[in-house]
């Protein structure tokens, strides 16, 4: 059983993401706080599983003739069996898994282009984040 909801913080940073296993039933969801600015998102994730982990990435922004910004974040596999916790506020679900604490990072990427084309040269530019935490597995409903 693999852990589903990751509140993340770091470097002026938060991130909060949902991951359901089955999507027909809850959307993947992911807000981040970043600059004064909250961005939300649930159509438009990534997800790219890698050995290092699964990268999810959502866009931020676009800025016409500036660019696009991404935002990817990188979770660990984690194997929630292994802890699990009454939760007495909810009889329904008899139990969920975690909290687990993880740290990770965030890159936030800006996508260079404009009307006419992207510009030569560097074509991305990124900025990380370090990200700590908490992962806990949450019961679909």
């Amino acid at each position: 059983m693999q852990t589903n909801k990751y509140e993340l913080s770091g470097d002026g940073v938060r991130v909060s993401l949902f991951l359901p296993e089955n999507r027909t039933i809850d959307l993947p969801s992911v807000t981040i706080e970043m600059n004064g600015k909250r961005y939300s998102a649930t159509t438009r994730l990534s997800l790219d599983k890698t050995q290092m982990g699964t990268w999810v990435t959502t866009v931020i922004e676009v800025m016409p003739d500036r660019g696009t910004t991404l935002f990817s974040v990188l979770i660990p596999a984690i194997d929630s069996r292994r802890r699990r916790i009454p939760d007495p506020d909810n009889p329904e679900e008899p139990w969920t898994a975690g909290p687990f604490d993880i740290k990770t990072i965030g890159i936030q990427t800006l996508d260079a282009d404009s009307i006419v084309g992207p510009p030569p040269g560097v074509q991305q530019f990124y900025t990380t984040y370090a990200l700590s935490g908490t992962a806990t597995f949450v019961p679909q409903r």
